[in-house]
């Protein structure tokens, strides 16, 4: 008789916190990451940057021509190095600071994404911080040129989660 006494008193006590966690517990949205076509290799001259909307209408976004040149990457507070790039490239990044959210630029005059709020700098090679108070690097946008030169923005290759997005998980879109 105890013993069944304490079996039912023990799932009254459990009972309300499997409820409250039930309650709490919300799933995680997730978006599914669209093949978003961003520009053609002839419409972004080199050196420049163009700005896009990625993975969603609301989020701004850069692809930068990168002009062949020496380029500062590598977390500053590990002491950043030099990289020589012997051809151009395209690189896209999200621009949201992940400091506190404000919009980084690209400044091809410096090479760099600079943030206007606090001060900090992100790589063009590979979004690391160069200077200032961000904790992480910028996600760097996974891209795809296709044989007629489009270019498509189709997922990430480093950063997440997005600053501002980050209870939200994303997946990329495959072609099945």
């Amino acid at each position: 008789m105890a013993k069944g006494m304490i079996a039912l008193s023990t799932v009254f006590v459990i009972t309300p916190f499997s409820t409250l966690y039930k309650y709490l517990s919300v799933p995680v949205p997730t978006i599914r990451i669209k093949r978003t076509k961003v520009a053609n290799r002839s419409e972004v001259s080199v050196g420049d940057a163009i700005r896009f909307k990625f993975p969603t209408d609301d989020r701004p976004a850069v692809l930068i021509h990168l002009e062949p040149g020496e380029y500062k990457y590598g977390d500053y507070r590990n002491e950043s190095q030099v990289k020589v790039l012997n051809n151009d490239e395209f690189v896209a990044y999200d621009t949201i600071c992940t400091h506190l959210g404000c919009p980084s630029n690209w400044k091809s005059s410096a090479k760099e994404l600079p943030c206007p709020c606090h001060g900090a700098a992100y790589s063009a090679i590979d979004g690391t911080v160069l200077k200032g108070p961000p904790p992480r690097a910028l996600p760097k946008i996974k891209l795809d040129i296709d044989d007629n030169g489009d270019i498509y923005a189709v997922g990430y290759e480093s950063g997440l989660p997005l600053f501002g997005m980050e209870s939200i998980a994303f997946e990329e879109e495959t072609n099945e």
